[in-house]
């Protein structure tokens, strides 16, 4: 399979960074995962915005070339060298240089893969998730909470608590015990005729659906509140709809004792494929 290291096309399996990387030893780096349907980046305009931003925040020296139309051009020309029609993209920037907490080199790399993926169209999952909790770990309540940074220890751990508990996502907390997010999605829960997820200021990821998902549904007359959730509010919810930039929106079924319909998630998946073009 082949790769987009630093602009130049290699194999994946050459190697990129030695045993002495600053990703490999401090998690120096960060991310960003993108829907490619059709050969196009969706929403690239929005992806790009938020590297950038997350950056500035990191301080590192963000190359000038690196614009959305750049970026949108090369996972195109990688689609076709790789003979992907639709994939999941994960864009990875790390600094080059060695040294200990300080880096000696403040070198920007960056490095864009592929994954294929089956379908072109957003589809909301048939069979609804089951929603666990993870406490052991709290996310802390500072900027970097906001950002995909390669240090992702808090999400693994939840991820391998999901996988040994029977479930298909769960929730983690804020330092004040209140919910911030799924461990791979921002979370939205339906409640009679409003809709709410948890507001930036609980440090939940500042996600690129949760965004999106956030103006179509203002657009179409509904009413999203961006606010603080408790745990228990999950249980007086009518729905819970889990969002993330790859598949899009996915239903819970179950949290707890309760179980959620789907009425709301199903009509924003038809927004969302209509924004994007399909």
């Amino acid at each position: 399979m082949l790769v987009i290291f630093n602009g130049q096309l290699i194999s994946e399996s050459e190697k990129i960074f030695s045993s002495l990387s600053r990703t490999y030893r401090y998690g120096d780096g960060f991310f960003e995962t993108i829907r490619v349907s059709g050969r196009r980046a969706l929403w690239i305009d929005l992806h790009t915005e938020r590297l950038i931003r997350t950056s500035k925040i990191l301080k590192y020296d963000w190359p000038e070339k690196l614009t959305d139309r750049y970026l949108d051009e090369a996972i195109h020309n990688l689609c076709w060298k790789t003979g992907n029609i639709n994939a999941r993209c994960r864009i990875t920037v790390f600094r080059e240089g060695q040294g200990y907490y300080s880096p000696e080199n403040p070198k920007t790399n960056f490095l864009i893969e592929l994954e294929p993926l089956e379908n072109q169209k957003y589809s909301l999952n048939e069979k609804g998730l089951k929603l666990g909790e993870y406490g052991l770990i709290q996310k802390p309540s500072n900027i970097l909470s906001l950002f995909k940074t390669t240090s992702a220890m808090p999400y693994v751990l939840a991820g391998m608590f999901a996988a040994e508990n029977g479930v298909d996502a769960c929730i983690l907390f804020n330092d004040q015990g209140r919910v911030a997010e799924a461990h791979n999605s921002n979370i939205f829960v339906v409640q009679e005729n409003d809709i709410l997820t948890p507001s930036l200021s609980e440090y939940c990821l500042d996600g690129i659906m949760r965004k999106l998902i956030i103006s179509l549904a203002r657009e179409a007359g509904l009413n999203v509140v961006e606010t603080a959730l408790n745990p228990d509010e999950l249980l007086y919810s009518d729905e819970i709809f889990l969002t993330n930039a790859v598949p899009g929106i996915r239903w819970v079924e179950s949290f707890r004792e309760k179980n959620y319909g789907y009425n709301t998630a199903f009509r924003l998946v038809d927004l969302l494929n209509s924004s994007a073009g399909f």
